[in-house]
């Protein structure tokens, strides 16, 4: 029996993020790894909600490692629990003819990005301890409830978001985080378009989310300088 995409996928994200682990576990300049943890809340928009972000908002929280190549480049790992539901209770638009259709799902996102400071950021150095920053890369939607439980989807992740360094080994940030999902039966409304047809060319399933990270440097050598990395 051949394996199925979902599992294909798996299997080939798996061990990216298992070399990257192991990458970052042998890695000599391991004083330029942060770990850290997210809180904030995530929403779906697809289907059933289209245009609306924030609406019926749940809650997201997780973890992160980060390996800071130098002040302007890093690469992130997060894994993320998150919930989220839509409804479609009736609309006005003449196209749309989705009538008391609704779902909720919770599980796990699961990420891989490269990150880009705007300005160089280095917890030690004062003189810069803040950055707007971009991200993206690849990743993982891992439901164990709601439509599409119990299944691996491919994902395309990408956020932006402002880090400000507290003190040498602590920063703060705010972040908004996209999730573009590659399947369309995330809210169980398999290839159904806004239009309200069944369309097999189009994808409308995505989860967002918004909230505050806070990491903390794992090795603080009193060798650190501000100005050399």
């Amino acid at each position: 029996m051949k394996p199925s995409i979902s599992v294909i996928y798996m299997k080939k994200f798996g061990c990216i993020f298992l070399l990257l682990g192991i990458l970052w576990t042998y890695l000599p300049a391991q004083r330029k790894a942060d770990v850290g943890l997210f809180a904030g809340t995530a929403w779906y928009m697809g289907d059933m909600n289209p245009k609306i972000p924030f609406l019926s908002p749940g809650p997201a929280f997780g973890a992160l490692f980060a390996y800071n190549f130098n002040p302007r480049y890093a690469v992130k790992t997060q894994v993320t629990f998150f919930q989220v539901s839509g409804k479609d209770a009736g609309s006005a638009d003449p196209f749309r003819t989705l009538r008391n259709q609704s779902f909720s799902s919770s599980g796990f996102d699961a990420s891989a990005v490269f990150e880009m400071n705007f300005h160089a950021f280095k917890l030690v150095d004062r003189a810069h301890p803040i950055s707007p920053y971009i991200n993206g890369g690849i990743g993982i939607c891992y439901p164990v409830s709601g439509p599409a439980s119990g299944s691996f989807i491919p994902s395309l992740p990408f956020a932006v978001g402002i880090k400000v360094g507290i003190n040498r080994r602590t920063g703060i940030g705010i972040e908004y985080a996209c999730r573009k999902l590659f399947s369309d039966n995330f809210d169980g409304l398999k290839n159904y378009g806004s239009e309200g047809f069944r369309n097999v060319y189009t994808n409308n399933d995505w989860y967002s989310m918004a909230g505050f990270h806070i990491t903390y440097k794992l090795f603080d050598r009193p060798g650190d300088c501000p100005v050399y990395w």
